[in-house]
C-alpha cells in the first residue's frame, strides 16, 4: 500500500496494474476539466439552436462532473472515476439518440473507451466498452425490429464503417499501449518493493541511531556529572594544581593558582609552563627549566617530589612550596603531567620556631655540660681515685662529651636553617680543613688500621667561610672513618674547580672516597634528610645522630656550592663537594641573599 496525497487529503490506495494512482488522479482531474469545457461549449450550441432539453441535460452532466471532483478530493478515486465514466456513457447515448451516428457521436464514442481504459485499467476499460457495445446493439436491434417506436436512429453505411474503423483504431491503440502500461506498472511495483525495503532499512537504522543516541546522552550526562564533581573538587582544594600537555603547554589550573599569581585561567591556557612560571631555590636562583619537577616528569615519565623550592607570588614575595608532579596516562599513553604544590610557609614557621627552641635549649644546656666536663677532667687528673671511682668519672666524661657534641650539631643545624650567622669570608686553603679533620680523627684511624691517602692540590686558595668548610669536611671524613671496616682505605682529593656551573665561576672540588659499607640504592634519595640514617648504618656498631650529612648539605647550600655522591653497597662511597670562591660578583650577591 502507498500513502497518496491529493490536494492535502491523505488516503491509502493500492498500486494499479496500469499506472501509479497519482497519475490516474491527475489524469481524471484534468479530463474532468476538459469535459466541463466541452460540455459548456456544447450547451451553448444547444441554446443557440433552441435545443433546451439537451442544454438542461448537459447542465445535469456538469453537476455530475462537479460531484465527481468533490468525491475525488474527499473520498475515493474509484467512485469518482466510475461516476465520470457513467456521465461519458450518458453523453454518448444522448448523442446517438439526438443525432444518430454523426461525427459528434463518433467523437464521443472514440473518447469513451480511451477514458474508461485510462481510468479503470485494461480489464475495467474492456468491461465498460463491452457495456457500451451491448447497449448500442440493444438499441439498434430494438429500433430495427420496431420494439421502440418512440425514436429512430439515422445512420448510413459510410457512417457505420467510420464507427467500425474508430472502434478498431481504439482497440488497436489500447492493445499496444497496454503493454507499455503493464511494463510501467511492473516497474512501479519493483520500485515500490525497493522503496519498501529501503524504508524498512531506514526504520531499522533510525531505531539503532535512537539507541545509540540514548546511550550517548546517558554517557554525556555521566561525563557532565563527573566533570562537575571534578571541577568542584579542584576548586575546593587548597593546593595549587597545574596540568600541562605532552609539549609543556598549560591545559588547566585551579583557583588556588589564579589567586596566588593573580592570573585568570583563560590567560594561561595554551601558554608554555616555562614561560609563565619560574621556580627558585633557597638561595634565590632560578631553577633551570629542565630541572623543574613538572618538566622532569614530562621527560622521564616518573613522579617527582621537591619541598625546597619557591614560587614568587604576584607581589614578588617568595612562597615556599612542596611540589609533587605525576604523569597523566590515557590508554597507556603519556599525554601530559600534573603538578600539585602546597604552600608550606606555616610548616616552615613551625619548624623555625622549633629550631629556635632547640637552639635556645642547646645554648642553655651547654653551660652545665661544659662545667661537668671540666670538673670530671680535673677529677680524673687526681691520683687518689680508686679504679671503680675512675671508671665512673670516665663514663661521666665520655657521656658529657657526647652530649656536648650532639648539642653542637643541633646548634650548627639551627644556625644554618635560621641563617642567623653571616658568612665570615676570608682567604683560606681548603687543604687546611682536610688536614685538621684528619688530625682530630687520628686515634680512630689508628684504632681501625685504616689506610688514608691524600691527593691535595698545592696553593689552593679561595675566599670562603672556614668555619662552614670545616663543618662540611669534618662530617664527611668522620662518616668515612666510622663506616669503613678495619684495614679499609680512604682517599682524600682536592683540585681546582674547572666545571661550567651557571653560578660557580671559581673554587675547589673536594672528594672523600672510602671502601666502607655503602648506601642502599633505595635509601640514597633520603640521605640528606634530617635525622635519617640508612638501615645498614643503624644496625651497625657505630653510633650516629642522622645530622651529619644534613648539616654538610645545609652548609654547602649556605656557601652556594654543590654536594653529590656515588655509592655501591658493600664497596664504598665517594662524596664530592664544590667550594665556590666568594671573591666574585655572583657569589657576593649569593652571600648577601
Amino acid at each position: 500500500m502507498l500513502n497518496m496525497k491529493y490536494e492535502g487529503k491523505e488516503r491509502k490506495t493500492p498500486v494499479n496494474e496500469l499506472v501509479d494512482t497519482a497519475y490516474q488522479e491527475k489524469f481524471l482531474h484534468r479530463f474532468v476539466l476538459l469535459l466541463v469545457a466541452l460540455i459548456i461549449g456544447q450547451s451553448g450550441y444547444f441554446i443557440i439552436i433552441d435545443a433546451l432539453s439537451l442544454a438542461v441535460f448537459n447542465c445535469l452532466v456538469l453537476l455530475g462532473l462537479w460531484l465527481s471532483l468533490w468525491i475525488l478530493k474527499r473520498y475515493s478515486y474509484d467512485l469518482a472515476s466510475s461516476l465520470v465514466i457513467l456521465l461519458c456513457l450518458s453523453v454518448v447515448l444522448s448523442s446517438i439518440l439526438s443525432s444518430g451516428l454523426s461525427n459528434s457521436t463518433i467523437f464521443w464514442f472514440f473518447i469513451f473507451p480511451v477514458v474508461a481504459t485510462f481510468l479503470k485499467g485494461k480489464r475495467g476499460g474492456s468491461i465498460w466498452l463491452l457495456i457500451l457495445v451491448l447497449i448500442l446493439a440493444a438499441m439498434f436491434l430494438a429500433v430495427d425490429i420496431g420494439a421502440i417506436a418512440v425514436f429512430t436512429i439515422s445512420y448510413d453505411a459510410g457512417t457505420f464503417q467510420q464507427l467500425i474503423l474508430s472502434v478498431s483504431l481504439v482497440a488497436g491503440f489500447l492493445y499496444f499501449y497496454q503493454d507499455s502500461l503493464d511494463q510501467k506498472a511492473s516497474l512501479f511495483q519493483e520500485r515500490e518493493q525497493q522503496l519498501a525495503d529501503i524504508y524498512t532499512q531506514l526504520q531499522d537504522e533510525i531505531r539503532q541511531r535512537k539507541i545509540i543516541s540514548e546511550s550517548l546522552k546517558n554517557n554525556l550526562d555521566t561525563l557532565e556529572r563527573k566533570k562537575a564533581r571534578d571541577v568542584a573538587l579542584l576548586q575546593s582544594i587548597g593546593e595549587g594544581v597545574i596540568a600541562v600537555d605532552s609539549k609543556g603547554r598549560i591545559i588547566m589550573v585551579n583557583p588556588t593558582v589564579e589567586r596566588m599569581f593573580n592570573y585568570y585561567e583563560s590567560n594561561l591556557i595554551g601558554k608554555s609552563y616555562s614561560e609563565m612560571f619560574r621556580l627558585y631555590n633557597e638561595t634565590g636562583h632560578v631553577i633551570p627549566t629542565k630541572h623543574t619537577p613538572l618538566l622532569k616528569t614530562l621527560a622521564t615519565q616518573t613522579s617527582e617530589h621537591e619541598d625546597t623550592y619557591y614560587y614568587h607570588n604576584y607581589n614578588g614575595q617568595p612562597v615556599p612550596v612542596a611540589i609533587t608532579s605525576t604523569p597523566i596516562v590515557l590508554d597507556n599513553q603519556h599525554i601530559g603531567a600534573i603538578e600539585v604544590f602546597h604552600d608550606i610557609s606555616e610548616e616552615q614557621a613551625i619548624a623555625r620556631a622549633k629550631d629556635e627552641f632547640v637552639s635556645l635549649a642547646s645554648h642553655q644546656l651547654r653551660t652545665p655540660l661544659s662545667a661537668i666536663k671540666w670538673y670530671t677532667e680535673r677529677l680524673l687528673r687526681s691520683t687518689d681515685l680508686k679504679p671503680k671511682e675512675r671508671g665512673y668519672l670516665e663514663t661521666i666524661h665520655e657521656d658529657s662529651a657526647r652530649l656536648t657534641g650532639l648539642l653542637s650539631d643541633y646548634l650548627n643545624v639551627s644556625r644554618l636553617e635560621l641563617k642567623t650567622a653571616k658568612l665570615q669570608l676570608e682567604t683560606i686553603d681548603p687543604n687546611t680543613a682536610i688536614e685538621e679533620a684528619l688530625n682530630d680523627l687520628q686515634p680512630l684511624i689508628k684504632e681501625k688500621s685504616l689506610k688514608v691517602t691524600t691527593k691535595l692540590a698545592p696553593k689552593l686558595a679561595l675566599k670562603s667561610d672556614m668555619r662552614l668548610l670545616e663543618m662540611v669536611v669534618q662530617n664527611l671524613i668522620s662518616n668515612a672513618v666510622k663506616y669503613t671496616p678495619s684495614d679499609g682505605e680512604i682517599t682524600l682529593t682536592s683540585v681546582p674547580y674547572s666545571g661550567k656551573s651557571e653560578h660557580l665561576k671559581g673554587g675547589a672540588v673536594i672528594s672523600i672516597e672510602d671502601s666502607g659499607i655503602g648506601i642502599p640504592s633505595g635509601e640514597q634519595s633520603k640521605l640528606f634528610t634530617k635525622l635519617f640514617r640508612a638501615k645498614n648504618a643503624v644496625t651497625g656498631s657505630e653510633e650516629g645522630t642522622g645530622l651529619g650529612l644534613y648539616t654538610a648539605k645545609a652548609a654547602i647550600d649556605r656557601l652556594g656550592g654543590e654536594i653529590w655522591f656515588d655509592s655501591k653497597i658493600g664497596k664504598g662511597t665517594q662524596f664530592s663537594v664544590t667550594i665556590p670562591d666568594q671573591d666574585n660578583d655572583i657569589m657576593a650577591k649569593t652571600s648577601e641573599e
